[in-house]
């Protein structure tokens, strides 16, 4: 099992890296080519410094190719300003001069641009409340697991896994992690009423009360009618969203410290 993971692993990585960026599948060589939308210096700088109030990660296939699936797919963000213009933000080999991270009128996106996952309005707008949500004790968590963006089922690490914690009001919050989820940390927290029926128990959503079975209060793997029991855990409210957060960890990186990884060291923390 163990050379199983060690030759997966190995070969994400020779994927990522070997393959071939979005100039390998332009003919030429080159970017395509707009017309300046601004041509004074002033104009750009104050598009520099406007307010974005709602941003969307977007991706499309790299060249001419016919589908977008992981690094076989080349993406960037759609923000939207306060006066409603939506530019395209992305970054790319030969694409700047002083910076290879451009900015693009949206008007100049193709329709081989899509949305590469639902952008939610904030739950919590006010500092005072996203604290309180923070240092809320959690009593339960159940780690879940969904298929990747364009894949229509889930296999061990071809998929993507979070953990959903039920507070004492009884209001459960996602925590999960990935590439460009968040700005000073990439595990968040969204409200679990934005979670699609994509989403799946990876574990028997069950109380646990017999800390006899391992001596912390989680459930060992077992195989039910197919099954996979991975775990899950009663925290009584020992750990909050905070230790949560925390344990997921402020970076990403796709092979040693992916969603995966997050999400098993949630669930892995000792009881107070």
């Amino acid at each position: 099992m163990q050379c199983f993971r060690i030759s997966t692993a190995l070969w994400i990585f020779l994927l990522v890296t070997l393959v071939p960026g979005d100039a390998f599948f332009r003919k030429g060589g080159r970017a395509k080519n707009f017309p300046h939308d601004m041509t004074r210096k002033s104009d750009l700088n104050r598009l520099y410094n406007s307010r974005v109030i709602h941003a969307e990660r977007m991706r499309r296939p790299l060249g001419n190719r016919p589908f977008a699936f992981g690094p076989l797919s080349h993406s960037g963000v759609r923000v939207t300003l306060d006066n409603g213009k939506k530019y395209l933000i992305h970054k790319g080999s030969g694409f700047g001069r002083t910076s290879q991270t451009v900015v693009v009128d949206a008007n100049h996106m193709s329709n081989r641009w899509k949305a590469s996952g639902k952008s939610f309005p904030h739950d919590i707008t006010q500092q005072s409340d996203l604290t309180k949500l923070y240092n809320s004790p959690v009593y339960k968590a159940d780690r879940m697991r969904r298929p990747l963006e364009g894949m229509s089922f889930s296999l061990w690490i071809l998929s993507h896994s979070g953990v959903r914690a039920t507070l004492a009001d009884g209001s459960q919050w996602l925590i999960h992690k990935g590439d460009g989820f968040g700005r000073s940390s990439q595990t968040v927290v969204v409200n679990a009423k934005h979670m699609s029926s994509d989403w799946k128990a990876s574990i028997q959503s069950v109380p646990v009360y017999c800390d006899k079975q391992t001596g912390d209060g989680a459930v060992r793997p077992v195989h039910v009618s197919g099954i996979r029991i991975i775990e899950t855990k009663d925290f009584r409210g020992t750990k909050t969203i905070s230790d949560f957060v925390k344990a997921g960890g402020t970076d990403y990186k796709l092979i040693f410290d992916n969603c995966h990884f997050g999400s098993r060291r949630m669930m892995d923390q000792k009881k107070k």
